[in-house]
């Protein structure tokens, strides 16, 4: 399925509004919720990375501008894939993967689940 197809799809629509749900409408960086910026849901691994793109424990709620600055992380960590032998590429997945893991730990330590 392509980006637009799966964006578009009402799987996808359902999943990223109990993602923005589970994430009290606000961006997981900086807080800001939908009266001051659009909000958006990220793949912390990669869709085309994942086993399951719908899987929630990889989706977090972002603003647009955080958003964007995930975006472009992430073209850097492709580029580097591209060049990457197969065991660099085992490696960076693996420290990305720690990286988003370890991030989330630290947010759910500022902000506990409600309830």
């Amino acid at each position: 399925m392509n980006n637009k197809d799966f964006y578009r799809s009402p799987l996808w629509r359902q999943t990223a509004e109990d993602v923005k749900i589970r994430d009290l409408y606000s961006c997981v960086v900086c807080g800001k919720d939908p009266t001051e910026a659009q909000l958006q849901v990220h793949h912390r691994i990669p869709r085309v990375l994942c086993e399951d793109p719908y899987d929630q424990d990889n989706l977090i709620t972002l603003c647009a501008g955080c958003h964007s600055q995930k975006e472009t992380a992430e073209i850097v960590l492709f580029q580097r894939l591209e060049i990457a032998t197969k065991s660099e590429r085992e490696l960076i997945l693996q420290l990305y993967t720690e990286k988003e893991r370890a991030r989330e730990r630290h947010r759910l330590s500022l902000y506990p689940p409600v309830g």
